[in-house]
């Protein structure tokens, strides 16, 4: 199994970043891979990395609906 370092560098690697939402104090970074869509959250003030989501549909993609244009 990768690293947490190991997964982020090959999510941002072979993904498609599709955008940044901000929330109480954290981001959130969504990218697509393929049919998946991969969020990244981390908090605003250190940048560490709070949570790694993998999904394809349901409320986390919600979150993106005003901003998401295929």
């Amino acid at each position: 199994m990768l690293s947490q370092k190991e997964q982020i560098q090959t999510i941002t690697a072979k993904s498609d970043f599709i955008t940044t939402k901000y929330e109480h104090g954290v981001y959130f970074e969504l990218y697509a891979i393929g049919l998946f869509f991969v969020e990244i959250e981390k908090e605003y003030s250190t940048k560490k990395i709070l949570n790694v989501s993998i999904f394809a549909t349901g409320r986390k993609l919600d979150r993106y609906a005003g901003e998401l244009m295929f």
